[in-house]
């Protein structure tokens, strides 16, 4: 996905390339032409189900988990995740708003550790948080690991 200032600026622009019409888009996924006009132009009072999200990401060949957040959601299988691990995950997401470049620092010290294999902060990060999400799943230390990691950065 290329990097857009907004949810609604991410699947116009997507729509666009795609050469889709909102009316055969909306139909695609089964919602009316004239919500997925204020999806495009963020005029919505809230985001759009996380059904909805994944669908316009397949159909406009997007990252679904990159527009879950961009839409200033958590996917549904990382709210578990959330909750099991609130207590740190409080303090990564305040050290994440502290230092914005953090979450590619993490990633950073994964890449050697590992094999491959909140609404505004979600959205300002969104690319880098299903990498982050995925780690913090597969790995239930990792939460512990980042942070002591963090303490010696600083």
């Amino acid at each position: 996905m290329t990097i857009a200032l907004s949810f609604g600026e991410a699947i116009k622009n997507a729509r666009k390339n795609k050469g889709l019409s909102q009316k055969r888009l909306a139909y695609l996924i089964d919602i009316d032409y004239t919500y997925l006009s204020k999806l495009e132009n963020n005029r919505v009072d809230y985001p759009p189900r996380e059904e909805i999200i994944r669908a316009l990401a397949q159909n406009l060949d997007l990252n679904e988990e990159e527009l879950i957040f961009l839409a200033g959601r958590i996917p549904r299988q990382d709210c578990e995740l959330l909750k099991q691990h609130y207590q740190a995950m409080s303090v990564l997401f305040r050290r994440i708003r502290e230092n914005p470049s953090l979450t590619e620092e993490i990633l950073f010290f994964l890449a050697g550790r590992i094999p491959q294999g909140y609404t505004k902060l979600l959205k300002q990060h969104y690319q880098n948080m299903p990498a982050l999400f995925y780690q913090l799943r597969e790995n239930p230390t990792f939460t512990e690991q980042i942070l002591k990691r963090m303490e010696q950065i600083e």
